[in-house]
């Protein structure tokens, strides 16, 4: 007791604490808390220690005293913070579309929080009874508790037990550790004993009993009495009741469900408990253990799938939004592949568990999404697609898809997204996780915008020719020189790779960087990339934003479908759109390129994606080797818009299916600006005509002598230019003695030979042996191929048919190996299982030992009780309690004078002498 006064001097009365809010604890100085801490909290630790005795106790001390005054230092740190919302789980994660129609809800289970009033009374009297009978005494650390789980501990069975229901509360809900330590320990019962400060013992057990995990996904005694039971837990019986409070102790061995046996024997113990503690009578008791379980299974319906293109997007979107708020750097560029490695690491744990969150509940997400946008876009892919329905015996997809973003270019906001067709359940979206080359789509973006920003204009003149080592043009030959505004439109590759080798790898990856495209890698720092040539390659809605940039001015806007992200519980605004922008090009240089894709639209690739109800439009046609991947990307003042057609596994795409990308944009932007109003892209001040070209107010160093130059190296190109397709078209006939119809059959059977290769299925790794057999036949034909642009081209696709079959190799190896590493985790996750299991099977021998030392020091204490009593009525019977009749005499005599007098007489009788 004089322990216990000491530790209430300086303590509210209990009725005073009853009445203190969560914030409003009076603070105390750091070390008069910390003497107390250390006297209470370090009870346990101290019997721990001194339990070797003296000099071994005193040692320990020694060595552990400055990591308890940490540990509790650390508690009432954490103590401090605490608030009543900790307490209050999150509820479902909500997210509406732009017109504020919800459209999804999210949560990791069913929530529930009755106030105490409303809370069944068996739930707290079963839950005192079973996990903490001293619960109404303490200050939550129980020492009688402690002093058990120290028995435990010095029996070899780890650091545990005598845990109090505050205890459990601060461990799940604050510290979220369950760990065994000692500092866990310490730190626990720190802020146990100040969480009884701030809160009534009534609070504590109700934001336990609504917190406390009861299997199955179910946090809290209101969804659990709904899915154990079918009933509202104001309905519960006592048996039930029980079997509730029972699962808490270890959720997978009590599991009613799984577990039948040893639900029903954890119950009857609880109710045993009960009965004890006097919480119910015998009869009630009796009466209890005598039903059965009567499991009746509800179960809530809980669906955090996430399918719908657009809503996919958001919640991808959501996730970078809170990422960046909690303060995670976001990176685009990388001088190494170990750094980019590093960096994916970082992106995805962060980028899980915070996605993670958002699905357990807790946010209202405002987002852009236009339903009736998304259904047309569907519309659309299914009218154009529909002679395409093939699909893949395997998954029932279709093996012709696509992926189409489209951007609002005045906000940014992405109002429509398709993630493929025809795919109900499938949560991969190809329109930002679909990662694929670009084809010339990406030249405006990384070589003729930055070209204009130098002094380059549409009327520029450039030589298509040769390139060693560079890009072939997918028609057979070269135009000689010709202005960039041409090159734009039959989509030329030569002149683009010459201006991205002037303008360096390194400022192209720094444009890309700057509209945040996620799959470079330092290896893309290459002018090959500006005809698509990347490690990885991008998506639509990188794709249809950096084109919204040029339309823009060069003004990049992120694109996003969130507007604005609330969370529920602390009323705090996450994330809100803003009109944050990004310079990446010259306004100048931007509208060239602008007016220069017009034509690409008029007279060039793009006619066939030419809407029939706006006029202003631009856009650019985009093909990857061997016809894999086929794009079209463009827009108008509107909006922007990308779109993807191919193979998930890639493969070429037939003749018949070449414009569909064209024929989806087409349909697609008509659709789009219905009733809109036709005005044309803006044009800046910086530029204007003269002599009917267009020029900007870019300076140009040396102008006249770069033009010299430019004419000089234009003859010399042309020159040899004539002279290599002389011989390319002449020379190797005459020498191998080869007419045009025996070359011609000759590419034929090697173009069938690559189709062929093509065709057949790659799909496990026991395959490999024979696409390498197929590969390695192609080569001897190759080789009769003496047409050396020919021989090239075929080199080429052959040596990438080579890495694509190796890299399809590594996968599956790759894939062998993560089977392997999970079965491996599986099998220690198993052993840990069992091991924790062997662990609670001998805590509950002890905790077993322990109540029947109780029980038989309690009998021990009867029997004693039963023989002092047995001993008192004994001695009570021995007592004669009657009156004593008194003789009165005259004078008092001494009792030895009266037995001398008589002996005198005595002896005078027998001898008178």
């Amino acid at each position: 007791m004089k322990n216990e006064n000491r530790d209430d001097m300086d303590m509210p009365s209990r009725t005073e604490r009853r009445k203190l809010s969560l914030t409003g604890t009076p603070k105390k100085s750091i070390a008069r808390r910390l003497t107390k801490g250390l006297f209470v909290t370090g009870t346990a630790f101290t019997l721990l220690l001194t339990a070797g005795g003296g000099v071994g106790g005193a040692y320990a001390w020694n060595q552990y005293g400055d990591f308890i005054q940490t540990s509790v230092t650390k508690g009432y740190s954490i103590a401090e913070g605490v608030k009543e919302q900790d307490f209050i789980t999150k509820p479902p994660t909500k997210v509406f579309d732009s017109n504020g129609k919800l459209l999804k809800v999210f949560k990791e289970y069913q929530y529930e929080t009755p106030t105490f009033e409303e809370i069944n009374p068996l739930f707290v009297k079963a839950l005192v009874s079973a996990e903490d009978e001293r619960f109404y005494e303490h200050h939550g650390v129980d020492l009688y508790g402690t002093l058990r789980g120290i028995a435990t501990t010095l029996q070899g069975n780890g650091t545990q037990g005598g845990s109090t229901i505050t205890q459990q509360l601060v461990r799940n809900v604050i510290l979220e550790n369950n760990e065994v330590s000692i500092e866990r320990k310490l730190v626990e019962q720190v802020v146990a004993q100040e969480l009884e400060k701030k809160m009534t013992k009534n609070e504590i057990s109700r934001h336990y009993l609504n917190n406390v995990y009861f299997g199955n996904g179910n946090y809290g005694i209101a969804p659990s009495a709904s899915f154990y039971f079918s009933k509202k837990q104001k309905d519960i019986e006592l048996h039930e009741a029980a079997t509730i409070i029972g699962i808490t102790n270890n959720p997978s061995l009590f599991d009613p469900i799984t577990k039948p046996e040893n639900s029903l024997a954890k119950r009857n113990r609880v109710l045993g408990k009960m009965l004890e503690n006097g919480a119910i009578t015998k009869a009630q008791h009796d009466e209890a253990v005598k039903k059965p379980l009567g499991i009746k299974v509800t179960k809530h319906g809980i669906d955090n799938s996430v399918t719908e293109p657009a809503l996919g997007y958001a919640i991808h979107r959501a996730t970078e939004h809170l990422m960046e708020k909690e303060g995670f750097v976001f990176q685009y560029a990388f001088s190494d592949d170990e750094s980019q490695k590093a960096y994916k690491s970082r992106y995805n744990e962060a980028y899980l568990k915070t996605r993670q969150e958002i699905l357990n509940g807790g946010y209202e997400i405002e987002t852009s999404i236009d339903m009736a946008k998304q259904k047309n876009l569907e519309k659309t892919i299914e009218r154009v697609m529909s002679p395409y329905y093939g699909k893949d015996p395997k998954t029932g997809f279709y093996q012709f898809q696509t992926a189409i973003t489209t951007v609002d270019n005045t906000t940014g906001e992405v109002v429509a997204i398709a993630g493929g067709r025809g795919e109900n359940g499938n949560i991969f979206n190809r329109g930002y996780q679909g990662v694929r080359q670009p084809g010339s789509t990406i030249k405006p973006v990384v070589a003729y915008t930055p070209a204009f920003e130098k002094g380059y204009t549409p009327e520029s003149r450039m030589t298509d020719a040769y390139v060693k080592n560079g890009p072939k043009n997918y028609y057979n030959g070269y135009r000689g020189a010709v202005t960039l505004r041409y090159a734009t439109e039959i989509s030329i590759n030569t002149i683009p790779y010459k201006l991205a080798n002037e303008l360096g790898g390194t400022a192209m990856i720094e444009k890309l960087s700057k509209m945040k495209f996620s799959n470079l890698t330092a290896q893309d720092a290459n002018p090959i990339i500006s005809v698509g040539g990347f490690t990885y390659g991008t998506t639509t809605v990188e794709m249809a934003s950096a084109y919204e940039t040029i339309i823009n001015q060069g003004v990049y806007k992120e694109p996003t479908n969130i507007r604005r992200i609330k969370d529920i519980v602390t009323d705090e605004v996450m994330y809100e759109k803003k009109a944050e922008e990004r310079k990446v090009y010259e306004s100048g240089a931007a509208y060239l390129m602008v007016d220069t894709l017009k034509g690409v639209m008029k007279t060039g690739t793009g006619t066939r994606a030419m809407p029939s109800n706006y006029k202003h439009v631009i856009g650019k046609t985009g093909t990857t080797n061997a016809d894999k991947d086929i794009w079209f990307v463009g827009g108008t003042p509107h909006y922007s818009t990308a779109v993807w057609t191919g193979y998930d596994t890639p493969r070429s795409i037939p003749y018949g299916q070449h414009w569909v990308a064209s024929s989806l944009f087409k349909e697609w932007n008509e659709e789009l600006h219905v009733n809109k109003k036709q005005i044309d892209f803006p044009r800046p001040d910086s530029v204007w005509k003269q002599g009917g070209r267009w020029v900007t107010a870019v300076k140009q160093v040396d102008k006249a002598r770069a033009n010299r130059m430019y004419l000089e190296n234009v003859r010399r190109d042309q020159e040899l230019s004539e002279q290599k397709e002389r011989l390319a078209l002449e020379d190797y006939r005459i020498i191998h003695g080869l007419t045009k119809e025996e070359e011609e059959k000759r590419e034929t059977a090697v173009r069938q030979a690559l189709q062929d290769f093509y065709d057949v299925p790659f799909e496990k790794l026991e395959e490999y042996e024979e696409q390498k057999e197929m590969l390695d036949n192609i080569l001897p034909l190759i080789e009769d191929v003496k047409h050396k642009r020919a021989y090239d081209a075929f080199t080429i696709e052959w040596e990438k048919a080579s890495d694509a079959l190796e890299g399809k190799k590594q996968f599956f190896l790759d894939e062998i190996e993560r089977k392997r590493l999970e079965e491996e985790r599986k099998k220690r996750e198993a052993e840990e299982q069992k091991r924790l299991e062997e662990e609670r099977r001998i805590q509950e021998e002890v905790e077993r030992r322990l109540e029947e030392e109780r029980k038989k020091r309690e009998e021990e204490e009867r029997l004693r009780e039963e023989e002092e009593r047995l001993k008192e009525e004994q001695e009570s019977e021995e007592v004669v309690d009657e009156p004593v009749e008194e003789v009165p005499t005259e004078e008092p005599v001494e009792e030895t004078d009266t037995v001398d007098s008589q002996l005198n007489q005595d002896k005078q009788k027998k001898d008178p002498n």
